[in-house]
């Protein structure tokens, strides 16, 4: 009966650490909104993103922006700039694709708005085209072969 008793306690304490970890970390004072949330770009390409910032009029802290941008083993980190209120503020910027990506691929872009310890992240799709014909088809083809592969490997472990 007190192990019982003691298996209890020990699941209401990990309960409480959970809460307290969760319940710790506070919002941000300031929130952003970009568009477009997915878009494509040939290889040579850009891409302009809107960026709006929110926040009281009472917070006036610098902001600094980053774009994480990852793909088929390609991975980089962008530095987009500072921005200072007084907020609502919006600005423009410019993504260059690289000219040596291929394409018919898709990369994931976090974008990071990060002021003193408050951190918001917001997730892009991008969808490089390609001009089509065989490296493309080629490229295509691996990329659905891995990702069934990938799935099947998911549904052994479930």
């Amino acid at each position: 009966m007190y192990q019982k008793i003691l298996a209890n306690h020990r699941y209401i304490l990990l309960l409480l650490i959970c809460c307290l970890l969760i319940g710790g970390a506070s919002a941000a004072p300031y929130s952003i909104d970009i568009t477009p949330v997915s878009a494509q770009a040939a290889p040579g390409g850009s891409i302009t993103y809107n960026v709006m910032i929110n926040a009281p009029a009472t917070f006036t802290d610098p902001i600094d922006f980053s774009f994480d941008v990852s793909s088929a083993g390609y991975q980089t980190v962008i530095n987009a700039g500072t921005y200072q209120g007084p907020y609502p503020r919006s600005f423009s910027y410019t993504l260059q694709i690289p000219s040596n990506l291929p394409g018919g691929i898709n990369a994931k872009v976090l974008v990071n708005a990060k002021s003193g310890s408050s951190l918001v992240r917001v997730p892009l799709d991008i969808s490089i085209r390609g001009a089509g014909g065989p490296v493309e088809s080629i490229i295509s083809a691996i990329t659905s072969f891995i990702n069934t592969i990938q799935s099947q490997i998911s549904g052994l472990t479930k």
